[in-house]
């Protein structure tokens, strides 16, 4: 489990908390990179799960939770260098590095900054660039968006509703409900979040990822409404060693829906890896 105080590393100025699990397994590393708005906390039980078998370090980008919020845009070049400060902190030489939404993005990034401290990727809800193709509607982007006067559970439950499927928020009212709650519990300042939306939009892998050789699973639910599924298919495509694997009828915090289906397939995968 968690503790309930992070730890904190200074990736130039900005203070980045992260957490970590089972430090003193033997197997490789894992990182785990969050997307847009999420928190470490945003994980769940996944963190856990992945910590039977290896050291797991789960952090806040900037901008979010419990990490520093600096003024001004942000990149996903300095969103992959808070990455990296922490695993120079940890003196990890060379890891496996999940990343989720804006978290794969950043992971894509950084593999390409420091091809040689990356053994193996897993790529969820993603894409090779920030400019999707095609394209979340209208609706769906205008929940994202931070609120100016709206409520925060208001607030907090129309941003929720679109990482979920209609039917399973249908099915799971009391667990939504849950869900919204635990999520007011953290930090989640408009101007960090504003700050990470411009990262995104200016995010743009899609002609270097023949550079990358590492062997990544790409995991992708086909109900996501926030990253459509084909764009998580262009980047597997584009990958030189990609595994891709669909999630039927899952939204786009898949691993929250699925009862452990890609947790199993993570740790199949990172197994394979060391």
């Amino acid at each position: 489990m968690m503790s309930a105080s992070p730890r904190y590393v200074h990736s130039g100025r900005v203070r980045i908390a992260y957490h970590l699990l089972n430090e003193s397994a033997l197997a490789r590393p894992l990182l785990m990179i969050m997307g847009l708005s999420g928190v470490k906390e945003d994980w769940h039980d996944l963190p856990e799960r992945l910590a039977q078998d290896r050291p797991v370090a789960v952090f806040d980008n900037r901008g979010i939770g419990e990490s520093d919020v600096p003024d001004g845009s942000y990149t996903a070049e300095q969103l992959a260098g808070d990455a990296l400060a922490l695993l120079d902190t940890l003196r990890w030489e060379q890891v496996h590095v999940m990343g989720i939404s804006m978290g794969g993005m950043i992971a894509q990034t950084l593999a390409l900054a420091v091809p040689e401290r990356i053994d193996r990727l897993v790529l969820g809800c993603t894409s090779d660039t920030g400019r999707l193709d095609p394209a979340p509607d209208r609706e769906v982007m205008s929940a994202m968006m931070p609120m100016a006067g709206a409520a925060p559970r208001e607030a907090a439950a129309r941003a929720l509703a679109v990482n979920y499927t209609p039917d399973w928020i249908a099915e799971n009212p009391l667990r939504f409900e849950a869900l919204i709650d635990r999520s007011l519990r953290y930090r989640r300042r408009a101007r960090g979040i504003l700050a990470q939306i411009n990262a995104v939009s200016r995010f743009a892998a899609r002609e270097r990822l023949a550079d990358l050789t590492h062997a990544a699973l790409v995991l992708h639910g086909d109900a996501d409404r926030l990253i459509p599924h084909p764009n998580s298919a262009r980047l597997a495509a584009r990958l030189r060693n990609a595994r891709f694997e669909t999630l039927p009828g899952r939204g786009h915090l898949f691993w929250q829906m699925d009862d452990g289906q890609s947790s199993g397939m993570i740790r199949e995968f990172l197994a394979n890896g060391g």
